[in-house]
């Protein structure tokens, strides 16, 4: 992964090895619509030693975002420290919600995209 800088390190053990993987980033509507694939999408990077995953969004770098606070900290990105990032809201789907189709109905989560590398940052 080149993020125009140093090479992607484990935040957890330090590797720089990784297996990738792409995951969808599915919003309520789009699912309660059945039309998930024109959710965006982010590209996952496993760790080969402790199996950490590390989520970047698939977006250009670049975008101006805004600072944000969570529990009374300036939220930094931890792969490039960079502080201003995009949000939006995205599915925590599991299997029961899927086996009976009601995936749009699963909670959300609060995801934050570092504007510099892209890496994603998840809350609850």
């Amino acid at each position: 992964m080149d993020l125009g800088g140093p090479k992607l390190t484990c935040t957890l053990c330090g590797e720089t090895r990784f297996w990738t993987r792409q995951t969808l980033l599915s919003t309520r509507s789009a699912t309660f619509l059945h039309i998930d694939w024109l959710n965006p999408g982010a590209d996952n990077y496993i760790c080969t030693n402790c199996a950490q995953l590390l989520w970047f969004a698939q977006t250009e770098n670049g975008e101006e975002g805004e600072t944000f606070e969570c529990a009374g900290h300036l939220l930094a990105c931890p792969i490039c420290q960079h502080k201003n990032f995009w949000t939006r809201k995205v599915l925590l789907s599991d299997k029961t919600g899927t086996f009976f189709g009601v995936d749009w109905a699963s909670p959300t989560a609060d995801i934050f995209v570092c504007t510099n590398c892209t890496h994603i940052l998840w809350f609850a």
